[in-house]
């Protein structure tokens, strides 16, 4: 038990949050309640284990991994986990509702460290129907406000309520491991949710205009965005250490990869007009970001939270050497942080990149040269947040 815990402190909790500091991190907070709490004992076990048996995966590999003997305790631990949540939820009273939650958003977490697939997404659905059914109005204390932002690796915005409270996204942005601006995180919501073109019929629709001028719109948002004020502002309400020049730079990649997405699905709704232009030339949107999250060194805790805008250059660029730089970041982030979501990112690159040759200078048609957007939904992957 006291090596779990240990186990948990020093490999767990850090990577939840982007700075440790003991007294400021909840999740620390977290493991002395395992004595009175079966379901949180065993989840914080499943995370540890997974995690321990993770970290025996460096360096970096898109091999297939071997499962030792931590990944067996992860899985027993974890189904233990899923009898005591069942339980848990025919009888609400019975536990704590921050421990509950947190519970299954530890959950959450779980699916992302093994491999960012899609059962996350019923984790999501679970923390939405504790909050929404069980407990009324979403009011966690405030102890968990800090750090009850979606975690950060795949998560369905189109539908999340989670992501619509805006004063939680705020508090979250302090500390959450993806540092994610929340205003650029609700204009990425809004882009999701548009519908698919239609592009069936050959021509634009009427659909389409709207969706495009609904597009429009949120680029100007995004434009408008300042992340060197945000960094200022951040810095001044945070209760966390923080790094104004650093900070500035992770929100000035996650505004040029959010340009480029945005980008992206105003073509998919103008593919059919030949005279359309294009808001921004693509492969420099891809190079703001590379220059800024190159900024980042690994030693920095804000080094994490390179991975969304570092796949989103990677989906875009045309350019070998881009795309040797974004599977190089993703491979450092993993040995800083080793979640199996970050190598399933890299793999979906690797696929992407398999239908759309890449050139040496960069030379590109972007309408014409394959819509990685579309082709992720028609995937049905959901890999908007990393």
């Amino acid at each position: 038990m006291l090596t779990v815990r240990r186990d948990v402190a020093t490999d767990v909790c850090p990577d939840l949050v982007l700075y440790d500091i003991p007294a400021r991190n909840p999740f620390r907070s977290l493991v002395p309640l395992t004595k009175q709490h079966p379901l949180l004992f065993q989840t914080i076990i499943a995370n540890a284990a997974l995690h321990m048996s993770n970290a025996c995966q460096k360096p970096f590999t898109l091999a297939v991994k071997l499962h030792g003997e931590s990944y067996t305790h992860a899985f027993a631990a974890k189904q233990q986990a899923l009898r005591l949540l069942r339980i848990a939820l025919m009888k609400p009273p019975s536990i704590d509702q921050d421990v509950l939650l947190m519970a299954v958003l530890l959950l959450v977490e779980f699916a992302l460290i093994d491999s960012g697939q899609e059962e996350w997404s019923c984790h999501i659905k679970g923390a939405e129907s504790v909050v929404g059914t069980l407990y009324g109005p979403f009011t966690p204390t405030q102890q968990f406000r800090s750090t009850l932002s979606p975690p950060s690796d795949g998560h369905d915005i189109r539908r999340s309520n989670i992501y619509g409270n805006v004063p939680l996204l705020e508090d979250a942005e302090g500390n959450h491991c993806s540092s994610f601006p929340s205003s650029l995180l609700q204009v990425l919501q809004a882009g999701a949710r548009l519908s698919r073109p239609s592009s069936a019929s050959g021509s634009i629709t009427s659909s389409d205009r709207e969706a495009a001028a609904i597009c429009s719109e949120l680029i100007s948002t995004t434009e408008a965005f300042d992340p060197q004020a945000w960094a200022s502002n951040l810095h001044l309400r945070s209760d966390v250490e923080n790094d104004p020049n650093h900070r500035t730079h992770i929100a000035s990649a996650h505004r040029a990869a959010v340009l480029i997405y945005l980008t992206r699905l105003m073509l998919s709704y103008r593919q059919q007009d030949i005279t359309a232009q294009l808001c921004y030339d693509l492969e420099s949107l891809v190079t703001r970001v590379i220059v800024h999250v190159s900024a980042i060194p690994p030693s920095n805790p804000l080094f994490a939270a390179t991975t969304w805008p570092s796949f989103i250059a990677g989906a875009e660029t045309r350019v070998l050497t881009n795309r040797g730089w974004a599977k190089q970041q993703l491979g450092e982030v993993w040995n800083v942080q080793p979640w199996g979501s970050v190598k399933g990112a890299a793999r979906l690159l690797e696929e992407l990149w398999a239908g759309r040759p890449a050139f040496e200078d960069g030379t590109t048609t972007p309408m014409t040269d394959g819509d990685w957007v579309d082709e992720l939904r028609h995937r049905g992957v959901e890999w908007l947040i990393l």
